[in-house]
């Protein structure tokens, strides 16, 4: 088992890894739209929220070795299922046609800090993933 953390040093407050790699396989942690400066990205606009979570979570996954065509699981955390047709572009952009993860949205009463509207997990396996969809 290896884990990852794209803080260099974590600090002793933090108890869990951004990622853990076991058989194969990286778990993600949740990602939120949160700047390398831990400030919220895109105050009030679901849409560059969503858009922040992703780049975070790709961060994660290059961080260690893993692309966003190896994801084959996604699960996505709302606080408002309103906010889902803000998720489209931001989620075209990343994954086009050929990434399509299995996928499990959840509308949530809170997240990590008030304003916080999306966060997401996801399992990946490295050249194994979606991106096979279809072949």
């Amino acid at each position: 088992m290896k884990t990852f953390n794209r803080d260099a040093d974590p600090g002793e407050h933090v108890y869990y890894s951004d990622a853990v790699e076991a058989n194969g396989m990286l778990f993600v942690s949740g990602c939120v739209p949160y700047d390398e400066n831990d400030r919220l990205i895109g105050p009030g606009d679901p849409e560059l929220q969503f858009a922040a979570t992703l780049d975070n979570l790709e961060r994660t996954l290059n961080l260690a070795g893993y692309e966003l065509s190896d994801l084959v699981k996604l699960n996505i955390y709302l606080t408002d299922i309103r906010d889902i047709p803000a998720m489209r572009e931001p989620r075209r952009l990343r994954f086009g046609d050929r990434v399509r993860p299995a996928t499990t949205l959840v509308e949530v009463s809170g997240l990590l800090a008030p304003g916080v509207f999306v966060e997401a997990d996801a399992i990946a396996v490295r050249g194994g993933g979606a991106a096979a969809v279809g072949e």
